[in-house]
């Protein structure tokens, strides 16, 4: 309950901004993982994100996550934030289990990975800057 709690609070500031500088007043916009998991769901890919919520240049990906590979990026931030499940994510040279409530910060070049741990779906929220599109900005070093 409070994981869900908080992710509405993060929704709600993010999306609440939208409109703000024009004339019409901002709309808050609200939605949930769920609802933006069950619209695409994972399937048998790896890993899959979906736009949660984007203003302008800033915005939150939906991740539902098994494994995605080794990789860093040039010129992107992470902030990620555990929804539901396990995993281990790796960071530079430390590797560690994460899970819900966690927050992760990934600083660009840094090489990170996560793999799932047990049958529960990893999901995450991952915030990055500059850009919107991490997946443009990836070096994968392993094969």
């Amino acid at each position: 309950m409070k994981t869900r709690w908080m992710l509405a609070v993060a929704v709600l500031a993010v999306t609440g901004l939208v409109g703000v500088g024009t004339a019409e007043a901002p709309k808050i916009t609200v939605t949930s993982v769920d609802k933006v998991l069950a619209s695409d769901p994972l399937g048998d890919k790896p890993v899959k994100f979906t736009p949660g919520a984007k203003i302008a240049n800033v915005g939150i990906l939906v991740g539902q996550v098994k494994k995605i590979r080794l990789h860093s990026h040039n010129l992107e931030d992470h902030v990620v934030y555990v929804v539901r499940g396990k995993a281990m994510a790796k960071l530079g040279d430390e590797t560690r289990e994460v899970g819900p409530g966690d927050l992760i910060s990934i600083p660009k070049l840094a090489p990170h990975s996560f793999e799932q741990k047990g049958s529960e779906p990893f999901v995450i929220l991952v915030n990055s800057t500059p850009g919107w599109d991490p997946l443009k900005d990836t070096t994968f070093h392993d094969k």
